[in-house]
């Protein structure tokens, strides 16, 4: 008995847009605009997330849930680059352009937080074995925690215009130190 799909369930196998040999070339050349892009937006997705998807970051981290309630805000900077990115393969979207997918590694991403002060005071020692740079100003208090991070992402580039866009990170995993 020989079973099939209907054609609405069988998936495409995308095109590559480079060959190892031109992967290779295409790095050399655009390697250094492609970890900027890459950065770019990782950050900026970082940055845009939810409190509670921050929060689940943080917790990455082992930081105790009772420290991770009382956060009310956050950023996200890089502070050292890029230490590698890995392109595990492109797809072509048309003529013009092509999807690059990647991995990278940001090892030491810095997460500033904000809670009540009062917290802060209260909970000192705990928060000081998970954070750094903790300073109070007019009733909040900020803190640190450096973090190293792997990432999933893609980006396209637009071979007539020469660089990259939509920047996207799909995925993270921390790595412990």
């Amino acid at each position: 008995m020989t079973a099939s799909l209907p054609p609405e369930h069988v998936a495409e196998v995308p095109t590559p847009a480079l060959d190892d040999d031109q992967l290779e070339a295409f790095l050399e050349r655009r390697g250094a605009d492609l970890e900027d892009a890459a950065l770019a937006g990782t950050l900026r997705t970082l940055n845009r997330q939810s409190l509670p998807s921050a929060r689940s970051f943080l917790e990455g981290s082992d930081v105790p849930a009772e420290c991770l309630a009382a956060v009310t805000g956050f950023s996200v900077e890089d502070f050292d680059g890029l230490e590698d990115i890995t392109v595990t393969s492109t797809e072509v979207i048309d003529k013009a352009r092509f999807l690059v997918r990647y991995y990278i590694d940001l090892p030491r991403l810095i997460w500033t937080v904000e809670m009540e002060a009062v917290f802060a005071y209260a909970n000192g020692a705990l928060l000081d074995a998970f954070f750094f740079n903790r300073q109070v100003t007019d009733g909040r208090a900020t803190m640190d925690l450096v973090q190293r991070r792997y990432f999933r992402g893609s980006a396209i580039f637009d071979r007539k215009a020469e660089v990259f866009t939509n920047a996207t990170t799909a995925l993270s995993a921390i790595k412990a130190r």
